[in-house]
């Protein structure tokens, strides 16, 4: 039977409402460059380019200005070269969040009010928006998921993508991902993504959290012991840790299968001086679960380990450099 593997850190220490968005909406257009706005100036427009990559990012360079809050691009196919040029300019050089859609996904027959509605859902959250909650006992509560992956173009950078809850309600998240020089799958930059995390935490609650969970994903057998050496003393040197350690691991199947069977995940607790119960510690790890706005179910892992995993991916297989600050607030990679 597959496993799939977490690793968690426990570690003691310290409604978002859209009212008016101007969005700017691009289309290719195979006859050539012609230029149509929908709607006033201070509220979208659509604008029509040529069928190939460099038309579409000029024409975000001549038409995005601060004031856009959101880019919505229509792509005529899904050629790899046309979402990573658009998202590698609007994740970096010019920092708004983008939803890209095939065009013929809105084509298709009795499936648009589905459609309508996954795309909305999509964009509600990268403009900060909040989907759905559910009730966390535990007040105060910060939760973080950490994932790491190689660049597909330079195998020897390491993207380590780091997402943290930035309320009580673990609705709003703080996201960042890091490049690294390196062969091992690492993290050496835990103590910087800390210390924003704390700051974002501090400038929304006037307070620090009382208790930090972290979930580390993609963990072998092999490397629990570098993991305890190395990456924990990063995340304690940001807090206030204590002495005392607790140690135990579960297994979690979280979803129903329609078909077929589950795999199992497995948690390892490598570092808890929180002093949760491991049935407390099962119970909120199930909850946060249900908590993956990108998709309207429960996914198999808890929900800032699955939007960590989303950011590696796209910094690795398309942007290839960390995206702007400026989108840290927004889960701009949905």
């Amino acid at each position: 039977m597959k496993k799939k593997k977490e690793t968690t850190s426990s570690i003691k220490g310290m409604d978002c409402k859209c009212s008016r968005v101007r969005v700017q909406e691009f289309e290719l257009d195979e006859s050539g460059p012609s230029s149509c706005l929908d709607g006033s100036a201070s509220q979208s427009h659509s604008i029509k380019v040529q069928e190939n990559p460099a038309a579409f990012v000029r024409a975000v360079q001549q038409y995005v200005d601060p004031d856009v809050q959101l880019v919505m691009c229509i792509l005529p196919s899904n050629q790899k070269t046309y979402y990573d040029s658009i998202k590698k300019y609007l994740s970096s050089d010019c920092p708004v969040p983008s939803q890209c859609v095939l065009a013929r996904t809105l084509n298709k027959q009795g499936m648009m009010m589905s459609i309508a509605t996954k795309i909305a859902m999509q964009v509600t959250c990268k403009l900060g928006g909040e989907l759905w909650a559910v009730e966390i006992p535990l007040k105060s509560l910060m939760v973080v998921g950490i994932d790491v992956c190689k660049d597909a173009l330079s195998k020897d950078v390491m993207v380590v993508g780091c997402v943290a809850s930035v309320n009580p309600g673990i609705t709003r998240w703080f996201s960042r991902c890091i490049l690294q020089r390196t062969m091992t799958d690492v993290a050496d930059c835990l103590k910087v993504f800390m210390t924003g995390a704390l700051n974002k935490w501090y400038k929304y609650n006037h307070d620090l959290p009382a208790r930090i969970i972290v979930y580390r994903a993609g963990v072998g057998d092999g490397q629990l012991k570098t993991l305890v050496e190395y990456e924990v003393p990063q995340l304690l040197s940001s807090v206030a840790g204590s002495s005392s350690n607790t140690r135990y691991d579960f297994y979690l199947i979280s979803q129903v299968a329609c078909r077929g069977t589950v795999s199992p995940t497995y948690y390892n607790v490598i570092y808890d001086d929180n002093g949760l119960k491991p049935d407390h510690m099962q119970r909120l790890t199930f909850k946060l679960c249900h908590l993956y706005y990108n998709w309207p179910g429960i996914v198999s892992v808890p929900a800032p380990c699955q939007y960590a995993h989303k950011l590696t991916f796209l910094v690795a297989q398309s942007i290839h450099k960390e995206p702007s600050l400026e989108l840290a607030n927004h889960l701009f990679y949905l």
